[in-house]
């Protein structure tokens, strides 16, 4: 099923065999969105921690009819022997959250603190449990530094709080490092893989993983429905289809060479940046992805019936890069305060995988209703390594 990474189990319910598909990713919501496009009756199990421990899919699980898992079914028969069983008895699962101090407490390894880590991820009812889980992660990771899991969920609670209003500007490039660095210990697991793919350069696309979001919205909205809503916007890498990296022909002109226009030195606008690479590859190219956000404290809005938005890259040397100059569209309103972004792809030159790209953004944004309106320009800089 593209898009989303599922597996099927053997549930034993009255005789029958029924089907539960399990999301190894960061959004139920997507897998639900391409279910009821495809008018799918499953129940969906969202394992965002991989904590069934899937390396590939599909997989076949055993589930009891109280929902308990019971085992993997490593050969074909043991999905005949499981429904030969009696059946299960009634068992109360305590759904209450754990004691999170009194856990701490007996935390001595780092499976003990990852444990720990992994209960606050799932029982958390507010972002600062989030917090604390990357932290704990973090010191599990300290006692284990071979821990790839620990790695590889610490990446997944960071990109978490990124999508939350306590993001940290650096928590999507510091998720994609802890997956790229559970997978330096252990390269052979297909989730954890297909997590960076899912933002890497196109080159590296085993397919395109969301491009088909945009039919079933249209489909599911002609048969009268409303879609399921994403508690995230793709990015643009979600839905590329892997092509080879093309470098631009031609360098477009600076539009502001000489550093003339206003710094925004209050930060009206905060630009955060990640990189996410080609993993593995003999041409290794890396995919840069550039956020920018209004700040919603001081009710910055960007001004649409100005100039648009322009960020551009100064290319490192030996580098190519497949568009110095991006330019983002105002909105058809007069005002907006929606998140901007742009990505770009670059490739290193064979004698060297380091470099840093320095870039600046252009844009016109008012402050308040009825307030200044500035054109400004900020300059930032983000650190490529294609070797890691």
């Amino acid at each position: 099923m593209p898009g989303w990474h599922a597996a099927t189990k053997d549930v034993r319910a009255k005789g029958d065999i029924q089907f539960l598909g399990i999301v190894q990713e960061q959004h139920g919501d997507r897998a639900k969105l391409f279910m009821q496009w495809k008018q799918m009756g499953w129940p969906i199990m969202v394992d965002s921690l991989n904590l069934l421990g899937v390396t590939v899919v599909p997989i076949t699980l055993l589930i009891d009819e109280n929902g308990v898992i019971v085992k993997k079914a490593n050969r074909a028969s043991a999905v005949g022997e499981f429904l030969a069983r009696p059946a299960a008895e009634r068992t109360e699962i305590d759904r209450i959250a754990p004691d999170f101090r009194a856990m701490m407490a007996k935390a001595k390894s780092a499976r003990d603190h990852r444990t720990v880590g992994d209960a606050m991820f799932l029982f958390g009812t507010d972002t600062r449990r989030w917090d604390a889980a990357i932290e704990v992660y973090r010191q599990a990771i300290k006692l284990d530094p071979k821990d790839p899991t620990a790695r590889f969920r610490l990446g997944v609670t960071l990109r978490r709080r990124y999508e939350t209003e306590t993001r940290r500007g650096t928590d999507f490039g510091a998720a994609v490092d802890a997956w790229r660095e559970a997978l330096d210990i252990n390269p052979n697991n297909y989730i954890w893989r297909r997590r960076i793919q899912q933002y890497g350069p196109a080159l590296a696309k085993p397919y395109p993983f969301y491009d088909w979001v945009a039919q079933a919205n249209k489909d599911i909205t002609s048969r009268g429905e409303v879609p399921t809503a994403l508690s995230a916007p793709l990015t643009d890498s979600e839905s590329l289809s892997k092509k080879p990296f093309v470098a631009q022909n031609e360098e477009p002109e600076n539009p502001d060479p000489n550093g003339r226009i206003d710094t925004d030195e209050k930060r009206w606008i905060r630009i955060e940046s990640a990189v996410a690479p080609a993993m593995g590859r003999s041409d290794p190219a890396l995919r840069v992805h550039v956020v920018l956000r209004a700040d919603d404290k001081r009710k910055i809005h960007w001004n649409n019936e100005s100039e648009p938005l322009r960020i551009w890259f100064d290319t490192p040397a030996g580098w190519k890069i497949n568009r110095s100059l991006s330019v983002v569209a105002n909105s058809t309103t007069a005002t907006s305060d929606e998140l901007r972004r742009i990505e770009v792809e670059l490739q290193p030159p064979a004698n060297s995988t380091v470099a840093r790209l320095r870039g600046y953004a252009l844009y016109n944004v008012c402050e308040g209703a009825g307030g200044t309106c500035r054109f400004l320009r900020q300059d930032f800089v983000v650190e490529l390594n294609a070797a890691r």
